[in-house]
């Protein structure tokens, strides 16, 4: 499920947002299915990885915002 991958990193990265009053967003496109075929460890890597980027550098009360779109969906 990418939305667990996304809690869990988010959560993660709970502490820090906070101590840098940082809004946290994430926009998940409603299209998205529950589930998507892939590694989850390296998903969550790779979110882990930019989301932690994108906290350190922005400023003090600024926003992080993830945005999931669904680009292709086969359906199964």
């Amino acid at each position: 499920s990418i939305r667990s991958v996304i809690d869990e990193v988010s959560t993660l990265l709970g502490p820090r947002i906070d101590e840098k009053r940082i809004q946290f967003v994430a926009n998940l496109d409603p299209k998205l299915p529950e589930f998507v075929s892939g590694d989850p460890n390296r998903l969550r890597q790779i979110l882990t990885n930019l989301l932690s980027n994108s906290v350190k550098f922005t400023p003090v009360d600024g926003v992080v915002l993830l945005i999931v779109d669904c680009v292709e969906s086969t359906g199964e």
